[in-house]
């Protein structure tokens, strides 16, 4: 998928194709203007009272406002519903970074401008808030067939044991998303769980479950960055102009998505390390630059890490 799309209203394409598929739908979220306005991806459908492909709503009569894939081949035009186009012929070209998770992947918005690391292009999201890494999963080889990522920066597991599944039961579904993404080819790169203050009530599980990733990732499955630890390192601050997380004391602030931008900077350069465990930015778990104290090295990685951070602008939607 190119870096810029078209929208025309009706049912066919001004210029360029439409959309062939919902994974590359779901990801044309991830480039302007949709994700800097807000826009929510809804679903998939048959209809043929609607435009074919890829299309989106703002204000129309009888949708709702946010972007579709609708399935029917003829589809047609209806109010000011516009068709999402791409200028190329073959919408998505192998290779690229691919975002998937849950709502802390679906808010960290328009990462092309933000990942500073020499990564593969595209940089695409399709992040879905409330997803559990069962649903990840059923995703898989649909997002895989479509999107072919060469890597894959994976966020799950939170709102699985937020629902009531067991640590055990979350690392195993986990461990099979990882396994169908790295034998499609793809390098994972996977966030811990956060010492977030609203769920307190799951941090011994949060805490169980990273501890289980992190021996799994010793053998080089995953890079796992451990964001909970890394975290509590610096205080965890839940107020104040260090607030590292939203109003609702759950998804991260723009202080929070900074650190996450370079701590996934430094493990996507450092790459050729063979690292599997990163804290704060350093190694802590074999690879080349492994250190086993990274505490040390906190401030600098956090200074820059917040200096990045006017550069984010977010919507966030509960």
């Amino acid at each position: 998928m190119p870096a810029s799309i078209s929208i025309t209203i009706g049912n066919a394409c001004e210029t360029g194709v439409p959309l062939t598929s919902w994974p590359v739908c779901r990801a044309a979220l991830s480039l302007a203007p949709f994700r800097i306005d807000g826009y929510a991806y809804q679903g998939t459908e048959n209809d043929a009272a609607w435009p074919k492909g890829c299309y989106y709503c703002d204000d129309v009569a009888g949708c709702a406002d946010g972007v579709w894939f609708n399935e029917n081949s003829t589809g047609s035009a209806n109010g000011e519903a516009s068709i999402i186009c791409s200028p190329d012929l073959e919408p998505v070209d192998p290779g690229g970074t691919l975002f998937v998770g849950d709502s802390d992947i679906d808010y960290w918005l328009d990462m092309e401008h933000h990942l500073t690391s020499d990564i593969l292009q595209p940089v695409l999201n399709v992040g879905y808030a409330g997803f559990t890494c069962t649903d990840v999963l059923d995703e898989a080889d649909d997002v895989i067939a479509a999107l072919k990522p060469s890597r894959v920066v994976l966020v799950c597991g939170e709102n699985d044991l937020a629902f009531g599944s067991s640590v055990t039961a979350t690392f195993s579904r986990y461990e099979e998303v990882v396994t169908k993404y790295a034998e499609s080819g793809a390098k994972v790169y996977s966030f811990s769980t956060k010492p977030e203050p609203e769920t307190r009530y799951l941090h011994g599980d949060y805490e169980a479950l990273d501890t289980l990733i992190k021996t799994y990732a010793s053998d080089g499955s995953v890079t796992f960055i451990d964001s909970y630890e890394g975290f509590n390192a610096i205080g965890n601050p839940s107020s104040g102009s260090e607030n590292l997380y939203d109003s609702d004391d759950l998804h991260l602030s723009a202080k929070g998505y900074a650190l996450w931008q370079t701590w996934l900077d430094i493990a996507l350069n450092e790459e050729e390390s063979g690292c599997p465990v990163y804290v704060s930015g350093l190694c802590v778990q074999g690879g080349a630059t492994d250190s086993p104290s990274p505490a040390s090295s906190i401030t600098a990685g956090i200074f820059s890490a917040f200096a990045t951070s006017v550069f984010f602008a977010y919507v966030f939607t509960c």
